[in-house]
Protein backbone atom coordinates (compact mmCIF):
# COMPACT_ATOMS: atom_id res chain seq x y z
CA UNK A 1 0.00 0.00 0.00
CA UNK A 2 1.35 3.57 -1.08
CA UNK A 3 2.88 5.51 1.57
CA UNK A 4 1.32 8.99 1.09
CA UNK A 5 2.95 11.69 2.48
CA UNK A 6 -0.09 13.57 3.44
CA UNK A 7 -3.46 13.66 5.38
CA UNK A 8 -5.90 11.83 2.91
CA UNK A 9 -8.55 12.92 4.88
CA UNK A 10 -7.47 16.83 4.14
CA UNK A 11 -6.89 15.95 0.55
CA UNK A 12 -9.65 13.40 -0.51
CA UNK A 13 -9.51 13.80 -4.26
CA UNK A 14 -6.14 14.10 -6.26
CA UNK A 15 -5.46 14.05 -9.80
CA UNK A 16 -1.94 12.71 -11.10
CA UNK A 17 -1.01 16.11 -11.37
CA UNK A 18 -1.39 16.66 -7.44
CA UNK A 19 1.16 14.34 -5.99
CA UNK A 20 4.92 13.31 -6.74
CA UNK A 21 6.72 10.31 -6.57
CA UNK A 22 9.51 11.79 -3.68
CA UNK A 23 12.79 9.88 -4.28
CA UNK A 24 13.53 6.85 -1.61
CA UNK A 25 16.26 4.38 -0.22
CA UNK A 26 15.39 1.70 2.11
CA UNK A 27 18.99 0.60 2.88
CA UNK A 28 19.03 1.03 6.50
CA UNK A 29 15.95 -0.53 7.10
CA UNK A 30 16.66 -3.44 4.91
CA UNK A 31 20.37 -3.68 7.00
CA UNK A 32 18.05 -3.61 10.29
CA UNK A 33 15.96 -6.74 9.01
CA UNK A 34 19.08 -9.19 8.91
CA UNK A 35 21.47 -7.39 11.03
CA UNK A 36 22.88 -9.89 13.79
CA UNK A 37 22.64 -9.14 17.55
CA UNK A 38 26.06 -8.21 17.68
CA UNK A 39 25.87 -5.53 14.31
CA UNK A 40 22.75 -4.49 15.63
CA UNK A 41 24.28 -3.48 19.24
CA UNK A 42 27.33 -1.78 16.89
CA UNK A 43 24.41 0.39 14.95
CA UNK A 44 22.65 1.54 17.63
CA UNK A 45 26.20 2.56 19.45
CA UNK A 46 27.27 4.48 16.63
CA UNK A 47 23.46 5.72 16.19
CA UNK A 48 23.24 7.17 19.75
CA UNK A 49 27.19 8.81 19.22
CA UNK A 50 25.52 10.37 16.05
CA UNK A 51 22.85 11.68 17.30
CA UNK A 52 24.38 13.09 20.34
CA UNK A 53 27.06 15.05 18.44
CA UNK A 54 24.11 16.54 16.06
CA UNK A 55 22.46 17.96 18.89
CA UNK A 56 25.56 19.49 20.26
CA UNK A 57 26.44 20.89 16.82
CA UNK A 58 23.14 22.57 16.18
CA UNK A 59 23.33 24.11 19.63
CA UNK A 60 26.79 25.32 19.29
CA UNK A 61 28.06 25.33 15.64
CA UNK A 62 31.56 26.05 16.53
CA UNK A 63 33.84 24.06 14.29
CA UNK A 64 35.19 22.07 16.66
CA UNK A 65 31.24 20.70 17.33
CA UNK A 66 30.80 20.73 13.69
CA UNK A 67 34.06 18.57 13.10
CA UNK A 68 32.72 15.94 15.57
CA UNK A 69 29.30 16.06 14.37
CA UNK A 70 30.36 14.70 11.02
CA UNK A 71 33.11 12.54 12.04
CA UNK A 72 30.23 10.79 14.10
CA UNK A 73 28.42 10.56 10.74
CA UNK A 74 31.06 9.33 8.97
CA UNK A 75 31.41 6.46 11.60
CA UNK A 76 27.81 5.52 11.79
CA UNK A 77 27.32 5.49 7.34
CA UNK A 78 30.81 3.86 7.40
CA UNK A 79 28.78 0.71 9.11
CA UNK A 80 25.85 0.71 7.35
CA UNK A 81 27.57 0.35 3.98
CA UNK A 82 30.26 -2.33 5.74
CA UNK A 83 26.97 -4.18 6.84
CA UNK A 84 24.93 -3.49 3.41
CA UNK A 85 27.92 -5.71 1.54
CA UNK A 86 28.50 -8.06 3.90
CA UNK A 87 25.00 -9.24 3.60
CA UNK A 88 24.48 -8.42 -0.27
CA UNK A 89 22.38 -5.51 0.27
CA UNK A 90 22.05 -1.97 -1.79
CA UNK A 91 24.33 -3.19 -4.57
CA UNK A 92 22.33 -0.82 -7.17
CA UNK A 93 20.44 -2.28 -10.13
CA UNK A 94 19.50 -1.09 -13.81
CA UNK A 95 16.06 0.19 -14.64
CA UNK A 96 15.81 -2.24 -17.00
CA UNK A 97 16.24 -4.92 -14.59
CA UNK A 98 12.62 -3.76 -12.62
CA UNK A 99 10.47 -6.97 -12.92
CA UNK A 100 6.97 -5.36 -14.73
CA UNK A 101 4.86 -8.77 -14.10
CA UNK A 102 1.84 -7.43 -12.53
CA UNK A 103 1.26 -8.46 -8.61
CA UNK A 104 -2.24 -9.80 -9.31
CA UNK A 105 -4.78 -11.01 -12.03
CA UNK A 106 -2.32 -13.01 -14.59
CA UNK A 107 -3.51 -10.89 -17.97
CA UNK A 108 -0.44 -10.45 -18.81
CA UNK A 109 3.60 -10.24 -18.71
CA UNK A 110 3.56 -6.37 -18.37
CA UNK A 111 1.08 -4.12 -16.46
CA UNK A 112 -0.42 -2.32 -20.33
CA UNK A 113 -3.99 -2.78 -21.10
CA UNK A 114 -5.40 -1.06 -24.58
CA UNK A 115 -8.41 0.15 -24.09
CA UNK A 116 -11.49 -1.14 -25.48
CA UNK A 117 -12.13 1.78 -28.07
CA UNK A 118 -13.11 1.28 -31.32
CA UNK A 119 -11.28 3.36 -33.35
CA UNK A 120 -8.16 1.77 -30.59
CA UNK A 121 -8.53 -1.79 -30.48
CA UNK A 122 -8.70 -4.27 -33.36
CA UNK A 123 -6.51 -7.62 -34.16
CA UNK A 124 -3.75 -5.94 -35.13
CA UNK A 125 -3.92 -4.07 -32.15
CA UNK A 126 -4.41 -7.12 -29.60
CA UNK A 127 -1.87 -9.23 -31.88
CA UNK A 128 1.03 -6.14 -31.49
CA UNK A 129 0.43 -5.58 -27.64
CA UNK A 130 0.50 -9.23 -26.74
CA UNK A 131 3.56 -10.22 -27.92
CA UNK A 132 5.76 -6.90 -26.31
CA UNK A 133 3.64 -8.75 -22.98
CA UNK A 134 0.72 -6.26 -22.61
CA UNK A 135 -2.48 -7.02 -23.66
CA UNK A 136 -6.05 -5.29 -25.68
CA UNK A 137 -9.56 -5.65 -24.43
CA UNK A 138 -11.69 -6.17 -28.12
CA UNK A 139 -14.32 -3.69 -27.93
CA UNK A 140 -18.13 -4.97 -27.33
CA UNK A 141 -19.05 -3.75 -30.94
CA UNK A 142 -18.01 -6.95 -32.94
CA UNK A 143 -20.71 -9.48 -34.44
CA UNK A 144 -20.73 -13.07 -33.93
CA UNK A 145 -18.82 -13.25 -37.09
CA UNK A 146 -16.29 -10.84 -36.58
CA UNK A 147 -15.75 -12.23 -33.02
CA UNK A 148 -14.97 -15.80 -34.15
CA UNK A 149 -12.36 -14.47 -36.68
CA UNK A 150 -10.38 -12.55 -34.00
CA UNK A 151 -10.14 -15.39 -31.91
CA UNK A 152 -8.85 -17.74 -34.49
CA UNK A 153 -6.46 -14.88 -36.23
CA UNK A 154 -5.01 -14.57 -32.13
CA UNK A 155 -4.30 -18.17 -31.67
CA UNK A 156 -2.84 -18.44 -34.74
CA UNK A 157 -0.49 -15.67 -34.19
CA UNK A 158 3.47 -16.91 -33.54
CA UNK A 159 4.47 -15.84 -30.72
CA UNK A 160 7.44 -14.48 -31.38
CA UNK A 161 7.91 -13.66 -34.54
CA UNK A 162 5.88 -10.57 -36.20
CA UNK A 163 3.18 -11.57 -38.93
CA UNK A 164 4.43 -10.08 -42.20
CA UNK A 165 3.02 -7.82 -44.52
CA UNK A 166 2.78 -10.24 -47.66
CA UNK A 167 2.22 -9.14 -51.20
CA UNK A 168 2.39 -10.67 -55.01
CA UNK A 169 3.99 -9.48 -57.97
CA UNK A 170 0.85 -8.30 -58.99
CA UNK A 171 -0.24 -6.10 -55.68
CA UNK A 172 -0.78 -2.47 -56.79
CA UNK A 173 1.52 0.05 -55.58
CA UNK A 174 -0.99 2.06 -53.77
CA UNK A 175 -1.72 -1.20 -52.22
CA UNK A 176 1.31 -2.01 -51.30
CA UNK A 177 1.99 1.10 -49.38
CA UNK A 178 -1.71 0.77 -47.76
CA UNK A 179 -0.89 -2.37 -45.97
CA UNK A 180 2.45 -1.45 -44.97
CA UNK A 181 0.72 1.48 -43.26
CA UNK A 182 -0.67 -1.33 -40.75
CA UNK A 183 1.91 -2.60 -39.25
CA UNK A 184 5.34 -2.28 -37.32
CA UNK A 185 7.29 -3.89 -39.99
CA UNK A 186 9.86 -1.26 -40.95
CA UNK A 187 7.93 -0.65 -43.96
CA UNK A 188 8.99 -3.46 -45.64
CA UNK A 189 6.46 -6.17 -47.71
CA UNK A 190 7.99 -10.05 -48.43
CA UNK A 191 6.78 -10.93 -51.92
CA UNK A 192 5.41 -14.47 -52.32
CA UNK A 193 5.37 -16.46 -55.50
CA UNK A 194 2.38 -18.68 -56.90
CA UNK A 195 3.30 -21.62 -54.05
CA UNK A 196 3.96 -18.73 -51.62
CA UNK A 197 7.60 -18.93 -51.81
CA UNK A 198 9.60 -15.84 -50.71
CA UNK A 199 10.67 -14.19 -54.17
CA UNK A 200 11.86 -11.35 -53.12
CA UNK A 201 11.40 -8.42 -50.39
CA UNK A 202 10.16 -4.10 -51.08
CA UNK A 203 10.07 -0.93 -48.66
CA UNK A 204 9.06 2.56 -49.94
CA UNK A 205 12.69 3.54 -50.83
CA UNK A 206 12.52 1.01 -53.66
CA UNK A 207 9.90 3.01 -55.51
CA UNK A 208 10.90 5.69 -57.54
CA UNK A 209 9.27 9.03 -56.89
CA UNK A 210 6.09 9.97 -59.03
CA UNK A 211 5.10 6.62 -60.38
CA UNK A 212 2.01 5.37 -61.27
CA UNK A 213 0.13 4.09 -58.73
CA UNK A 214 -1.72 1.56 -60.10
CA UNK A 215 0.95 -0.45 -61.70
CA UNK A 216 1.88 -3.52 -60.06
CA UNK A 217 5.37 -3.71 -57.92
CA UNK A 218 7.09 -6.37 -59.97
CA UNK A 219 9.47 -4.15 -61.26
CA UNK A 220 10.46 -2.75 -58.25
CA UNK A 221 10.75 -6.16 -55.97
CA UNK A 222 14.39 -6.77 -54.64
CA UNK A 223 15.19 -10.55 -54.87
CA UNK A 224 18.48 -12.69 -55.45
CA UNK A 225 20.49 -12.29 -52.37
CA UNK A 226 17.28 -12.08 -48.99
CA UNK A 227 18.67 -12.80 -46.41
CA UNK A 228 16.85 -14.81 -44.07
CA UNK A 229 16.87 -17.07 -40.92
CA UNK A 230 15.09 -20.46 -40.14
CA UNK A 231 12.28 -20.69 -37.55
CA UNK A 232 13.95 -21.09 -33.89
CA UNK A 233 16.27 -18.42 -34.01
CA UNK A 234 16.50 -16.46 -30.60
CA UNK A 235 15.79 -12.62 -30.69
CA UNK A 236 19.75 -12.30 -29.89
CA UNK A 237 20.73 -14.32 -32.66
CA UNK A 238 18.58 -12.49 -35.26
CA UNK A 239 20.01 -9.05 -33.61
CA UNK A 240 23.89 -10.47 -34.31
CA UNK A 241 22.90 -11.32 -37.90
CA UNK A 242 20.72 -7.89 -38.99
CA UNK A 243 24.08 -6.29 -37.24
CA UNK A 244 26.30 -8.46 -39.59
CA UNK A 245 24.61 -8.26 -42.71
CA UNK A 246 23.45 -4.23 -42.27
CA UNK A 247 20.01 -5.24 -42.26
CA UNK A 248 16.70 -4.08 -40.17
CA UNK A 249 14.63 -6.40 -41.07
CA UNK A 250 14.82 -10.41 -41.28
CA UNK A 251 12.12 -13.09 -42.72
CA UNK A 252 11.72 -16.58 -40.50
CA UNK A 253 11.07 -19.65 -42.65
CA UNK A 254 10.39 -23.33 -42.64
CA UNK A 255 10.36 -25.55 -45.01
CA UNK A 256 10.82 -22.84 -47.27
CA UNK A 257 8.20 -20.97 -46.36
CA UNK A 258 7.87 -16.91 -45.06
CA UNK A 259 6.10 -17.96 -41.23
CA UNK A 260 7.41 -14.88 -39.50
CA UNK A 261 9.93 -11.67 -39.67
CA UNK A 262 12.00 -10.02 -37.01
CA UNK A 263 12.94 -6.44 -37.38
CA UNK A 264 15.93 -5.17 -35.71
CA UNK A 265 13.50 -3.14 -33.32
CA UNK A 266 11.13 -5.62 -32.54
CA UNK A 267 13.66 -8.45 -31.53
CA UNK A 268 15.29 -5.63 -29.30
CA UNK A 269 11.87 -5.33 -27.51
CA UNK A 270 11.97 -9.09 -26.97
CA UNK A 271 15.32 -9.14 -24.76
CA UNK A 272 13.25 -7.08 -22.53
CA UNK A 273 9.38 -7.58 -22.54
CA UNK A 274 8.06 -11.39 -22.87
CA UNK A 275 5.44 -12.14 -24.61
CA UNK A 276 1.97 -12.59 -23.45
CA UNK A 277 1.22 -16.19 -24.60
CA UNK A 278 -2.01 -18.01 -24.28
CA UNK A 279 -1.00 -20.95 -22.61
CA UNK A 280 -3.95 -23.03 -23.36
CA UNK A 281 -4.93 -22.48 -26.72
CA UNK A 282 -2.10 -21.40 -28.18
CA UNK A 283 -0.96 -17.75 -29.97
CA UNK A 284 -1.66 -14.25 -28.29
CA UNK A 285 -3.52 -13.43 -25.40
CA UNK A 286 -6.55 -10.91 -25.42
CA UNK A 287 -9.61 -9.65 -23.32
CA UNK A 288 -12.81 -9.63 -25.04
CA UNK A 289 -15.46 -7.12 -23.92
CA UNK A 290 -19.31 -7.55 -23.15
CA UNK A 291 -21.32 -4.66 -22.34
CA UNK A 292 -22.42 -5.14 -19.16
CA UNK A 293 -26.30 -3.54 -19.90
CA UNK A 294 -26.12 -3.83 -23.74
CA UNK A 295 -28.54 -6.87 -25.52
CA UNK A 296 -27.64 -10.16 -24.07
CA UNK A 297 -24.63 -10.04 -21.84
CA UNK A 298 -25.25 -13.66 -20.40
CA UNK A 299 -25.25 -15.10 -23.91
CA UNK A 300 -22.88 -13.48 -25.44
CA UNK A 301 -20.58 -14.39 -22.36
CA UNK A 302 -21.84 -17.94 -22.83
CA UNK A 303 -20.77 -18.10 -26.69
CA UNK A 304 -17.32 -16.82 -25.84
CA UNK A 305 -16.59 -19.60 -23.18
CA UNK A 306 -18.12 -22.00 -26.26
CA UNK A 307 -15.26 -20.59 -28.20
CA UNK A 308 -12.42 -21.06 -25.66
CA UNK A 309 -12.03 -17.49 -24.44
CA UNK A 310 -10.90 -17.30 -20.66
CA UNK A 311 -10.49 -13.21 -20.16
CA UNK A 312 -13.55 -11.01 -19.96
CA UNK A 313 -14.38 -7.41 -19.29
CA UNK A 314 -18.17 -6.62 -18.43
CA UNK A 315 -17.76 -3.06 -19.40
CA UNK A 316 -20.01 -0.03 -18.84
CA UNK A 317 -19.66 3.81 -18.42
CA UNK A 318 -20.65 3.35 -14.48
CA UNK A 319 -21.22 -0.05 -13.24
CA UNK A 320 -22.42 0.55 -9.99
CA UNK A 321 -25.83 1.50 -10.32
CA UNK A 322 -28.97 -0.33 -9.36
CA UNK A 323 -28.62 -4.30 -9.16
CA UNK A 324 -28.93 -4.72 -13.08
CA UNK A 325 -24.56 -5.12 -13.65
CA UNK A 326 -24.55 -6.74 -10.54
CA UNK A 327 -27.13 -9.82 -11.42
CA UNK A 328 -25.16 -9.81 -15.04
CA UNK A 329 -22.23 -10.05 -13.39
CA UNK A 330 -23.47 -12.91 -10.82
CA UNK A 331 -24.92 -15.20 -13.60
CA UNK A 332 -21.97 -14.97 -15.99
CA UNK A 333 -19.85 -16.03 -13.06
CA UNK A 334 -21.79 -19.00 -12.82
CA UNK A 335 -21.38 -19.77 -16.26
CA UNK A 336 -17.51 -20.81 -15.25
CA UNK A 337 -15.94 -20.94 -12.28
CA UNK A 338 -12.50 -20.45 -14.21
CA UNK A 339 -13.19 -16.95 -16.16
CA UNK A 340 -11.09 -14.23 -15.31
CA UNK A 341 -13.43 -11.08 -15.30
CA UNK A 342 -13.06 -7.78 -14.75
CA UNK A 343 -15.62 -5.05 -14.40
CA UNK A 344 -15.70 -1.13 -14.65
CA UNK A 345 -15.95 1.45 -13.91
CA UNK A 346 -16.13 2.48 -10.88
CA UNK A 347 -14.48 4.91 -8.48
CA UNK A 348 -15.75 3.88 -4.62
CA UNK A 349 -14.96 1.42 -2.33
CA UNK A 350 -18.90 0.56 -2.36
CA UNK A 351 -18.94 -0.41 -5.83
CA UNK A 352 -15.84 -2.64 -5.78
CA UNK A 353 -17.42 -4.51 -2.35
CA UNK A 354 -20.59 -5.12 -4.41
CA UNK A 355 -18.55 -6.35 -7.53
CA UNK A 356 -16.28 -8.69 -5.28
CA UNK A 357 -19.06 -10.05 -4.11
CA UNK A 358 -20.83 -10.56 -7.76
CA UNK A 359 -17.87 -12.48 -8.62
CA UNK A 360 -15.25 -9.98 -10.06
CA UNK A 361 -11.90 -11.22 -10.32
CA UNK A 362 -10.79 -7.39 -11.33
CA UNK A 363 -12.15 -4.06 -10.99
CA UNK A 364 -11.45 -1.29 -13.38
CA UNK A 365 -11.63 2.27 -12.15
CA UNK A 366 -11.62 5.40 -13.39
CA UNK A 367 -15.14 8.29 -14.40
CA UNK A 368 -14.03 10.89 -16.51
CA UNK A 369 -9.92 10.91 -16.75
CA UNK A 370 -9.75 9.99 -20.56
CA UNK A 371 -8.54 12.41 -22.78
CA UNK A 372 -11.94 11.78 -25.15
CA UNK A 373 -14.16 11.06 -21.95
CA UNK A 374 -15.87 14.35 -21.41
CA UNK A 375 -18.13 12.90 -18.49
CA UNK A 376 -16.85 15.08 -16.15
CA UNK A 377 -18.35 18.08 -18.21
CA UNK A 378 -21.43 16.87 -19.38
CA UNK A 379 -22.65 15.32 -16.55
CA UNK A 380 -20.61 16.45 -13.38
CA UNK A 381 -20.20 12.98 -12.49
CA UNK A 382 -16.52 11.44 -11.51
CA UNK A 383 -13.71 11.51 -9.07
CA UNK A 384 -10.09 12.61 -9.05
CA UNK A 385 -8.01 9.47 -10.45
CA UNK A 386 -5.36 9.19 -7.90
CA UNK A 387 -7.82 8.75 -4.80
CA UNK A 388 -10.47 6.83 -6.59
CA UNK A 389 -7.25 4.50 -7.69
CA UNK A 390 -5.97 4.14 -4.18
CA UNK A 391 -9.49 3.57 -2.52
CA UNK A 392 -10.53 1.22 -4.95
CA UNK A 393 -7.25 -0.83 -5.17
CA UNK A 394 -7.19 -0.85 -1.03
CA UNK A 395 -9.94 -2.26 -1.00
CA UNK A 396 -10.09 -4.73 -3.84
CA UNK A 397 -6.60 -5.82 -2.33
CA UNK A 398 -8.56 -7.04 1.02
CA UNK A 399 -9.76 -9.87 -1.47
CA UNK A 400 -6.74 -10.48 -3.72
CA UNK A 401 -8.63 -8.99 -6.72
CA UNK A 402 -6.81 -6.98 -9.14
CA UNK A 403 -6.84 -3.29 -9.98
CA UNK A 404 -6.86 -1.55 -13.40
CA UNK A 405 -6.35 2.05 -13.54
CA UNK A 406 -8.09 3.20 -16.53
CA UNK A 407 -7.50 6.65 -18.24
CA UNK A 408 -5.49 9.80 -17.64
CA UNK A 409 -1.77 8.60 -18.53
CA UNK A 410 -0.31 10.30 -21.11
CA UNK A 411 2.90 8.16 -21.93
CA UNK A 412 3.92 10.95 -24.61
CA UNK A 413 3.83 13.69 -22.09
CA UNK A 414 4.34 12.19 -18.47
CA UNK A 415 4.77 8.32 -18.40
CA UNK A 416 5.70 8.82 -14.37
CA UNK A 417 1.90 9.19 -14.26
CA UNK A 418 2.06 5.26 -14.92
CA UNK A 419 4.45 4.93 -11.69
CA UNK A 420 1.86 7.33 -9.77
CA UNK A 421 -0.59 5.08 -10.58
CA UNK A 422 1.40 1.89 -9.28
CA UNK A 423 2.11 3.13 -6.42
CA UNK A 424 -1.52 4.25 -5.51
CA UNK A 425 -2.32 0.87 -5.94
CA UNK A 426 -2.56 -0.08 -9.86
CA UNK A 427 -1.86 -3.66 -10.84
CA UNK A 428 -2.46 -2.59 -14.20
CA UNK A 429 -2.94 0.79 -16.55
CA UNK A 430 -5.31 1.13 -19.23
CA UNK A 431 -4.74 3.47 -22.48
CA UNK A 432 -6.63 4.03 -24.80
CA UNK A 433 -5.90 7.42 -27.09
CA UNK A 434 -1.89 7.50 -26.35
CA UNK A 435 -2.72 4.34 -28.69
CA UNK A 436 -5.31 5.38 -31.30
CA UNK A 437 -2.77 7.22 -33.92
CA UNK A 438 -0.36 4.14 -33.94
CA UNK A 439 0.06 2.00 -37.34
CA UNK A 440 -2.04 -1.01 -35.60
CA UNK A 441 -5.20 1.11 -34.59
CA UNK A 442 -8.16 0.25 -36.84
CA UNK A 443 -8.56 3.12 -38.46
CA UNK A 444 -7.07 4.78 -42.14
CA UNK A 445 -3.80 7.23 -41.20
CA UNK A 446 -4.50 9.89 -43.05
CA UNK A 447 -2.49 13.41 -43.87
CA UNK A 448 -2.89 16.96 -43.88
CA UNK A 449 -1.15 20.68 -43.41
CA UNK A 450 -0.54 19.08 -39.70
CA UNK A 451 1.01 16.07 -40.81
CA UNK A 452 -0.62 12.37 -40.38
CA UNK A 453 -3.22 11.47 -38.27
CA UNK A 454 -6.02 8.72 -37.25
CA UNK A 455 -9.86 9.56 -36.59
CA UNK A 456 -10.27 9.25 -33.03
CA UNK A 457 -13.30 8.88 -30.00
CA UNK A 458 -14.85 8.24 -26.67
CA UNK A 459 -16.82 4.88 -26.55
CA UNK A 460 -19.66 7.59 -25.29
CA UNK A 461 -19.34 9.64 -28.17
CA UNK A 462 -22.66 9.94 -29.73
CA UNK A 463 -21.39 7.83 -33.19
CA UNK A 464 -20.44 5.16 -30.76
CA UNK A 465 -23.52 4.83 -29.31
CA UNK A 466 -24.89 4.82 -32.91
CA UNK A 467 -22.81 1.91 -33.14
CA UNK A 468 -23.94 0.04 -30.55
CA UNK A 469 -27.65 0.43 -30.99
CA UNK A 470 -27.02 0.03 -34.72
CA UNK A 471 -29.41 -3.40 -35.91
CA UNK A 472 -31.12 -3.67 -32.58
CA UNK A 473 -35.19 -4.76 -33.20
CA UNK A 474 -36.21 -4.69 -29.26
CA UNK A 475 -36.46 -0.53 -29.72
CA UNK A 476 -38.07 1.17 -27.04
CA UNK A 477 -40.46 4.51 -27.10
CA UNK A 478 -37.19 6.35 -25.55
CA UNK A 479 -34.90 5.17 -27.46
CA UNK A 480 -36.90 5.30 -30.50
CA UNK A 481 -36.61 9.43 -29.28
CA UNK A 482 -32.77 9.14 -28.95
CA UNK A 483 -33.07 7.94 -31.97
CA UNK A 484 -34.33 11.03 -33.32
CA UNK A 485 -33.49 13.81 -31.23
CA UNK A 486 -29.70 12.21 -31.28
CA UNK A 487 -27.53 10.05 -28.00
CA UNK A 488 -25.94 11.57 -25.45
CA UNK A 489 -22.38 12.30 -25.51
CA UNK A 490 -19.88 11.98 -22.89
CA UNK A 491 -16.95 12.12 -25.67
CA UNK A 492 -15.67 13.71 -28.36
CA UNK A 493 -14.34 13.26 -32.10
CA UNK A 494 -10.85 14.37 -32.98
CA UNK A 495 -8.18 14.16 -34.98
CA UNK A 496 -5.06 12.42 -32.84
CA UNK A 497 -1.77 12.97 -34.82
CA UNK A 498 0.66 10.74 -35.14
CA UNK A 499 4.08 11.30 -32.93
CA UNK A 500 7.53 10.63 -34.69
CA UNK A 501 8.80 8.44 -31.86
CA UNK A 502 5.56 6.80 -31.50
CA UNK A 503 4.29 5.38 -34.71
CA UNK A 504 3.49 1.57 -33.14
CA UNK A 505 2.08 -0.09 -30.54
CA UNK A 506 5.41 -1.24 -29.02
CA UNK A 507 6.41 2.27 -28.94
CA UNK A 508 3.55 3.59 -26.50
CA UNK A 509 3.89 0.15 -24.86
CA UNK A 510 7.47 0.61 -24.01
CA UNK A 511 6.97 4.10 -23.33
CA UNK A 512 4.59 3.58 -20.38
CA UNK A 513 7.00 0.84 -18.80
CA UNK A 514 9.94 2.94 -18.68
CA UNK A 515 7.89 5.48 -17.32
CA UNK A 516 6.88 2.58 -15.00
CA UNK A 517 10.66 1.49 -13.91
CA UNK A 518 11.95 5.16 -14.12
CA UNK A 519 9.68 5.60 -10.95
CA UNK A 520 10.69 2.10 -9.34
CA UNK A 521 14.39 3.23 -9.99
CA UNK A 522 13.52 6.57 -7.44
CA UNK A 523 12.05 4.12 -5.17
CA UNK A 524 14.32 1.72 -5.28
CA UNK A 525 11.78 -0.93 -6.15
CA UNK A 526 12.58 -4.10 -7.92
CA UNK A 527 9.30 -4.87 -9.01
CA UNK A 528 5.83 -3.85 -8.83
CA UNK A 529 4.36 -4.77 -5.53
CA UNK A 530 7.29 -3.38 -4.06
CA UNK A 531 6.41 -0.50 -6.00
CA UNK A 532 3.30 -0.83 -4.81
CA UNK A 533 4.76 0.23 -1.23
CA UNK A 534 6.47 3.42 -2.98
CA UNK A 535 5.71 6.93 -1.00
CA UNK A 536 3.49 9.61 -2.85
CA UNK A 537 3.52 13.62 -1.88
CA UNK A 538 1.36 16.20 -2.38
CA UNK A 539 2.52 18.99 -4.83
CA UNK A 540 1.50 22.62 -4.98
CA UNK A 541 0.36 23.53 -8.79
CA UNK A 542 3.66 25.55 -9.06
CA UNK A 543 5.64 22.39 -8.05
CA UNK A 544 3.72 20.55 -10.47
CA UNK A 545 4.57 23.42 -12.91
CA UNK A 546 7.97 23.59 -12.12
CA UNK A 547 8.73 20.17 -13.68
CA UNK A 548 7.51 20.22 -16.92
CA UNK A 549 9.88 20.24 -19.52
CA UNK A 550 11.67 24.10 -20.28
CA UNK A 551 10.96 24.91 -24.08
CA UNK A 552 14.51 27.77 -23.71
CA UNK A 553 15.91 29.56 -21.52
Amino acid sequence: MAKFLFDRSQFPDVTYADVYIPPSNDIEAAVRSVATPAEMRQINDLALDRERSRDIALRDPSAVNSTAATIALQKYHALYRELALRHGLGKGFSRDEVDLTPPRGGLSTTPVIVANMNTVTGKRMAEAIARVGGIAAIPQDKSDTEMTSIIEYMRTRHVIYQTPVSITMDTKVHEFRRYVQKRDVEDTAVVLGSDEELVGILSPSDLPMGINEDQPVAAFVRSGDIVTAEEGITPMQALDLMEERRIHFLPIRRDGKVVGILTKKHAAMLLRYRPNEDSEHGGLNMIVTVGALNRDPVGRVQYLVEHGVQNILLDTANFDQGIVTYHNLEKVRKISPHLNILVGNMVTRDAVRRAIGAGANGVKIGVGPGFVCTTRLMSGAGRPQVSAVADCAEEAHIYDVYAVADGGINPYRAPGDAAKAVIAGADYVMLGSPFAPVKESPPELQRDESGEFKGHQGMANRNSSVVRMHGRTDRTSLQKFRDVVGHRSEGVAIKIYQHPDFRTASDVHHAVCDGITAGAGYCDSLDMRALQDGPLGLQFPSGYHEGLGKSAM
